[in-house]
């Protein structure tokens, strides 16, 4: 059996503030930069720096996370050694793995609404989806 949504709750949550920290970052940037005498006063350093910190911080933990759900791995899976070299029998597929954490409605997946598929205590794995197409 696997463990019910760790890594569910943490993608349906990065997904959305990656989209708004970018969104903030964009309107702020151009509310402050309206006036050429802001540029200026060092706004463009702190800017910068946090640009970096998001970039150096926030997006490999994002690329991290979709890794793991494109594999249909919770972190303790993949962090248990060798364990991911014998193979996931929950990896149904890259789109079926977003679908089972995100939702089947794509244009859904950057807000964090509704639920995954399934109720937290059994999930397909790869021997029923094979049985299901044969």
């Amino acid at each position: 059996m696997k463990e019910a949504n760790a890594y569910e709750k943490d993608i349906r949550r990065l997904l959305p503030v990656m989209f708004y920290c970018m969104v903030l970052l964009q309107i702020n940037v151009e509310k402050q930069y309206v006036n050429i005498d802001l540029l200026n006063e060092g706004y463009t350093k702190l800017l910068t720096c946090l640009i970096i910190k998001h970039k150096n911080i926030i997006f490999p933990f994002f690329l991290f996370h979709i890794y793991l759900t494109s594999k249909n791995y919770t972190t303790l899976e993949f962090c248990v050694t060798g364990q991911w070299e014998k193979g996931n029998i929950y990896d149904l597929g890259v789109e079926e793995n977003f679908k089972q954490v995100l939702g089947d409605n794509i244009l859904l997946w950057i807000f964090p609404l509704g639920k995954p598929k399934g109720n937290g205590l059994f999930y397909k794995t790869a021997d029923q989806m094979d049985s299901t197409y044969k």
